[in-house]
């Protein structure tokens, strides 16, 4: 999904981290 791909690279940003680890942290997130 578009909007999650966006989310995960804000929290890229946020947390300085890579894909992977984001997509992870948007997973426990929601």
């Amino acid at each position: 999904m578009i909007y999650d791909d966006y989310l995960i690279k804000q929290i890229m940003e946020k947390y300085d981290c890579d894909y992977d680890t984001a997509a992870e942290l948007f997973n426990e997130i929601d």
